[in-house]
């Protein structure tokens, strides 16, 4: 009897490549393809983000007055593996994956949504445990605007003196 392997972790065919989805790009590069060994493994922070809700409590009175809301910044977080064959490899690879985060308000976009990206900022990066040339990390990127923005322009053709802009997203 034979078995047929099926990968249960879906892939992003990127520049000849496979990559997983949620693979990240910093400033037009691909974390994937610009450091050896480096493997994106999860992204949090791209979800829903709340709303801040200032009121006003009048006493007496029940319930609160609605003053206005806000979103406020969101920090983006990036699980990774990296792994090189020896110490000085790893050091290598450590380095350019620090020199690639380390410009301020880039345009980061993930693979699992290509036509979106964010701006944002590296504000933390964990550091690998010593001793191994092998090591998972976090680094966090904080967007001070929280919105994602669509990578093409659209045009709107203009009719007559009417000007009609239908949006689909969410702000």
């Amino acid at each position: 009897m034979t078995y047929q392997f099926v990968d249960t972790v879906r892939q992003t065919e990127m520049v000849g490549e496979s990559m997983p989805d949620e693979a990240v790009r910093i400033n037009g590069k691909w974390l994937e393809n610009e450091v050896s060994g480096y493997r994106t493994l999860h992204v949090s922070g791209r979800e829903l983000i709340s709303t801040e809700i200032n009121t006003n409590t009048i006493a007496g009175m029940n319930g609160e007055i609605f003053l206005n809301s806000r979103i406020p910044a969101r920090v983006i977080t990036v699980r990774y593996l990296l792994a090189a064959k020896s110490n000085f490899e790893f050091r290598q690879a450590f380095n350019q994956l620090c020199r690639l985060l380390q410009p301020a308000q880039v345009e980061v976009v993930f693979a699992d949504e290509p036509d979106k990206y964010f701006i944002g900022t590296k504000s933390e990066i964990e550091n690998p445990e010593p001793g191994s040339n092998i090591a998972t990390g976090e680094f966090k990127i904080f967007c001070t605007d929280p919105f994602k923005y669509s990578t093409t322009e659209k045009a709107i053709p203009i009719t007559g003196n009417t000007l009609t802009i239908t949006n689909n997203g969410t702000v």
